[in-house]
């Protein structure tokens, strides 16, 4: 005693709604929420490196992927964030995960308030004058690349 319904219609409506979940996740939200605490994270080294101009709110990754500001083809200050569905909502939360911050003249000592950045991978500093030791804060973190090459 079936319910007259087919295999190959019920594989169909899987499909189907995997693509429109799919449709929906993509289009259907543009909410990238940067946790508060990377939030702070970001305002802080904006404010100590003075000349970042980053507008720092918890849409700053809404750009879907990165905030670029190319000035020159060696000057480079971008930001990469990654992205996943928060559990239980169609809004996705994004993390930083890349900060390259390269020829900007930065001269100072380096920042322990990156190590707040708990998913950076990479931290390129390079071509910059940065100066001291590791700050312990960045134990922690999954540094794949930290370049500080031709510092001061």
């Amino acid at each position: 005693m079936g319910l007259g319904i087919s295999e190959s219609k019920v594989v169909y409506v899987v499909v189907l709604v995997i693509f429109v979940w799919n449709c929906f996740i993509q289009f259907g939200t543009d909410a990238q929420i940067l946790p508060q605490n990377e939030v702070k994270a970001l305002e802080a080294i904006n404010s100590k490196l003075k000349n970042l101009n980053w507008k720092i709110n918890e849409n700053f990754c809404s750009t879907k992927g990165s905030v670029n500001r190319f000035i020159t083809e060696d000057i480079l200050s971008n930001v990469t964030c990654n992205y996943s569905l928060s559990s239980g909502t169609v809004q996705s939360v994004c993390s930083i995960t890349h900060i390259q911050l390269k020829h900007l003249n930065l001269s100072r000592l380096l920042l322990a308030e990156f190590g707040n950045l708990i998913n950076l991978q990479e931290l390129d500093l390079s071509f910059n004058y940065i100066n001291g030791s590791i700050p312990s804060s960045f134990s922690q973190l999954p540094l794949v690349i930290l370049s500080l090459s031709e510092t001061g």
